[in-house]
């Protein structure tokens, strides 16, 4: 009893196997009677045992009483009269009709592999500049109970991570001589009190709110141009800030504490976005039956937060539920020579399948 395999799909194999022998030489060896090459089909077992087995199996009961559970394939060899061997093609070329491997056989047999929960890899683009594949991915309207994702945790299960929000903030002055600068206003000179204000005063008003995952939010002035050469007064200067931001926080609720902090220290500049779309923080419930459960099969009493923004964060937003976990510190990330510790690789993988067998 075979496995179903239509003769036609050996067609292509046929002809592989005869132009293989043809250019090595040997086809003419193996031509039988009226020069014609003739072709048999044979059984193949591909998948044997007496312990396990799947719906899918063949079996084959012995009089001993045990039985032998096996999958088959149809596989073609070449015959010439007078010959007592065949040359057979070896089934790796046949693909199962019926969808399983010898694996997936003996996942599904022991019931190692979760029969009604569906597991998705999803490969997303684009996680450092616009988060393109993640947001392409909810705004297709795809669901799951459960998302994990892949960033370096040193293993541990990640529920809360920061938001990124980068904004741009715009002085204006006028220009003069740099030999009378009392005839202009200088807009760098203004940038750079507002630098300060930042750095020193909004600094310290983020470290006195905490997040009990994340600690505090931050502001960094990431750049600064202004001016075209020292012997003109500079008219206009800008600055990018990455305010990493807590739940609960949202960009407006930045803006206008920024603008207040300008306003209090009589300062003025034009304050607007420069990322094309938000980068929220993530908060997701530990208390979640699925994050409940993966904190268990971590080993884990409670999560963690982290300080950089990902993937989580978007899909969260369009709907699923999101963790963050994986082998490796980000302590390495964006460095010359990226690298994880293939041990901790070993482990991590070891502990999802630990968590994908605990599905139902």
């Amino acid at each position: 009893m075979f496995d179903p395999v239509p003769p036609q799909a050996l067609y292509p194999v046929y002809d592989r196997l005869s132009d293989t022998l043809r250019a090595a030489g040997i086809l003419q060896t193996l031509r039988g009677v009226h020069d014609s090459t003739l072709i048999a089909l044979d059984g193949t077992w591909y998948h044997a045992s007496q312990k396990i087995h799947c719906s899918c199996c063949s079996h084959l009961e012995h009089k001993s009483g045990e039985i032998t559970y096996y999958h088959s394939a149809v596989t073609p060899v070449l015959v010439a009269p007078g010959q007592p061997e065949v040359i057979s093609l070896r089934p790796k070329f046949i693909t199962p009709q019926d969808g399983h491997t010898k694996q997936d056989c003996e996942l599904a047999a022991a019931k190692s592999r979760p029969l009604e929960t569906e597991i998705v890899f999803a490969g997303l683009i684009d996680e450092e500049n616009a988060q393109a594949g993640s947001r392409a991915l909810t705004a297709s309207g795809f669901k799951a109970d459960l998302a994990i994702v892949g960033e370096p945790t040193k293993l541990q299960v990640v529920t809360a991570h920061k938001g990124s929000l980068w904004l741009r903030l715009e002085t204006h002055g006028r220009a003069a001589h740099g030999a009378t600068p009392q005839l202009g206003k200088n807009a760098v000179h203004e940038m750079a009190r507002i630098v300060d204000a930042l750095e020193t005063d909004y600094a310290a008003q983020l470290r006195r709110r905490k997040h009990k995952l994340l600690g505090c939010g931050t502001v960094n002035t990431g750049n600064i141009s202004g001016g075209t050469q020292p012997n003109i007064v500079p008219d206009r200067c800008a600055i990018e800030i990455d305010r990493r931001t807590l739940p609960g926080e949202s960009d407006a609720s930045v803006r206008r504490e920024i603008t207040a902090l300008l306003r209090a220290k009589q300062l003025s500049a034009k304050l607007s976005c420069s990322k094309g779309a938000p980068a929220l923080p993530l908060e997701t419930d530990a208390k979640l039956p699925l994050v409940r459960q993966f904190l268990g099969a971590a080993k884990q009493s409670r999560p963690v937060g982290v300080d950089y923004f990902c993937d989580a964060a978007v899909l969260a937003a369009g709907g699923i539920p999101s963790v963050v976990f994986g082998p490796g510190d980000i302590a390495q990330a964006h460095t010359a020579d990226e690298w994880i510790s293939l041990a901790e690789l070993e482990r991590g993988k070891d502990l999802l399948v630990r968590f994908f067998k605990s599905l139902p």
